[in-house]
């Protein structure tokens, strides 16, 4: 079988990241746009790819079968409608879009399009993860008692109101730039909770720390999440027969189970591994003709977006373009 060619809309630091995670694999990058041509040619000769300086002659390409966009999240949905009315699937960085009426509109094109879409949520092509959330449905740990996670990193070097992170109108934000994967994790091993709440501080429109409360029956999820304070990423599942802990669960590579239960779970590979397996999964699905994943459906997109919409609302962090205020 030959290599599975994509078009990356794209050259930045997590293009780069993913595309050296391809190479040496079933997977080519064939083509890549960008605004800047000279920057997207550098790009397209490291990993022998043709760069475009027009988005319509990169999903032209005939060796193009999917499109990935690795771009600001303000565009993430004009550039993935841009790929379904030309009929290419998409492979969309998280977040899927600015808000969840943006995504509505989106996945109700692909859906009358019959183009596959998927939010490109690496988390959940790890086994790591697929492992925990089989351990919870088998009760392993009994009934869930409670959840604490932490996803904080110092990543602001100073408060530069033109920074990506800090710009409400390119989407920017701590809950929508890392606060998506605690609460799409929480979302995926127990589904909607019953109330969400959120407070945190804002800058500049945006919110660069926050405290979110995921509440189900009998029990409550805590997630901090932060640009400023140096506090690690981690999450403790409690339930009344043991624990799970998760280091680094975005991207775990390992998780511990206690109690009178007690199990590991491991994956070889790293940030490498991980990627490959989205890209195979997206690769395989799309080959088979299916419209979206079986592991990132477009159900949960939705979901996590109306969450993330409730955060922000709750936060008085407004996008342009926001219309459900």
């Amino acid at each position: 079988m030959k290599p599975f060619g994509w078009a990356f809309i794209g050259y930045g630091g997590i293009a780069e990241t993913v595309a050296k995670a391809l190479l040496n694999s079933d997977h080519r990058i064939a083509a890549v746009y960008g605004r800047t041509l000279p920057k997207a040619e550098a790009f397209a000769e490291n990993y022998g790819a043709k760069a475009y300086d027009a988005l319509e002659e990169a999903l032209a390409d005939q060796n193009v079968a999917a499109v990935y966009i690795a771009t600001p999240n303000d565009t993430h949905a004009y550039f993935t409608e841009q790929c379904i009315l030309r009929g290419k699937p998409v492979l969309c960085e998280k977040p899927f879009s600015m808000n969840a009426a943006e995504a509505e509109r989106i996945l109700k094109l692909a859906r009358k399009k019959s183009v596959y879409v998927a939010e490109a949520m690496w988390t959940w092509h790890d086994p790591v993860s697929l492992q925990v959330r089989d351990w919870i449905k088998d009760g392993k740990i009994g009934e869930i008692t409670g959840i604490e996670a932490t996803y904080a990193f110092p990543m602001l070097r100073k408060k530069d109101p033109h920074s990506r992170l800090l710009d409400p109108a390119r989407g920017g934000g701590a809950l929508m730039d890392i606060g998506v994967y605690p609460v799409r994790y929480v979302y995926e091993l127990f589904g909607l909770p019953e109330a969400v709440t959120c407070k945190g501080e804002t800058y500049n429109g945006v919110d660069v720390e926050e405290t979110v409360s995921m509440r189900y029956k009998g029990f409550t999820a805590e997630l901090f999440v932060s640009f400023r304070s140096l506090k690690g990423e981690k999450m403790v599942i409690r339930g009344t027969k043991g624990s799970i802990t998760i280091p680094f669960f975005h991207m775990a590579t390992k998780a511990r189970l206690k109690g009178e239960n007690r199990a590991a779970a491991a994956v070889k590979g790293g940030m490498r591994g991980l990627y490959r397996r989205e890209f195979d999964d997206a690769a395989a699905e799309i080959r088979a003709r299916k419209q979206e994943s079986g592991l990132i459906p477009h159900r949960g997109t939705l979901d996590v977006m109306r969450l993330m919409d409730d955060c922000r609302r709750q936060m008085g962090v407004v996008f342009p373009g926001d219309t459900q205020y």
